[in-house]
């Protein structure tokens, strides 16, 4: 949150903070404010984000998360969840996801390249501020990031690197379980 660093940075009306996503794969920062920013901070912020190439999209009220994390995070939870309960392996929902959306990897792949020990940490911090059980990071995840299968980092995860299966073209195609 940006307010408790706002005030500690000494003069919070130039206080600001970016959100990085990776920029191997996209230009996207978030902006986030608290309301003591000035007009003329915002603007700089914005203007720098385009002098580095990148995209800035602004957060305009401070949350845990930023805008963009936080669809992301839903996404995680319900992914997490269909897994931990059995309606669902990692490999359904990624190849479910890459065929409606295009993309060259589904929510797992992407954990997976983001670290699975960050998506536990991550998901503690959520899990923290709300105090909700339902926030609670799945037991499985828990077990994974002990046994050191941290995704791409480590060579195991969802899947097996570095080379997934979701990056084979055979990947897509009709499974033939029922």
């Amino acid at each position: 949150m940006c307010t408790p660093m706002a005030e500690a940075c000494g003069e919070p009306q130039r206080f600001f903070a970016l959100n990085f996503s990776d920029p191997r794969t996209s230009r996207l920062v978030e902006l986030m404010t608290a309301d003591t920013a000035a007009d003329e901070t915002i603007a700089f912020a914005m203007a720098w984000a385009r002098a580095i190439w990148m995209v800035p999209v602004r957060t305009r009220k401070e949350q845990l998360g930023y805008s963009f994390n936080r669809l992301w995070r839903v996404i995680k939870k319900e992914t997490l969840r269909q897994i931990a309960q059995g309606h669902a392996t990692p490999e359904d929902i990624d190849r479910a996801w890459m065929l409606i959306f295009g993309t060259p990897m589904g929510p797992c792949g992407l954990m997976d390249e983001v670290g699975l020990h960050s998506v536990l940490a991550i998901e503690k911090v959520y899990h923290q501020e709300s105090a909700d059980p339902s926030d609670l990071p799945p037991d499985f995840l828990i077990k994974m990031v002990e046994a050191g299968e941290l995704g791409a980092a480590s060579g195991s995860g969802f899947y097996t690197h570095p080379n997934p299966e979701y990056r084979k073209p055979e990947f897509l195609e009709e499974t033939d379980e029922s």
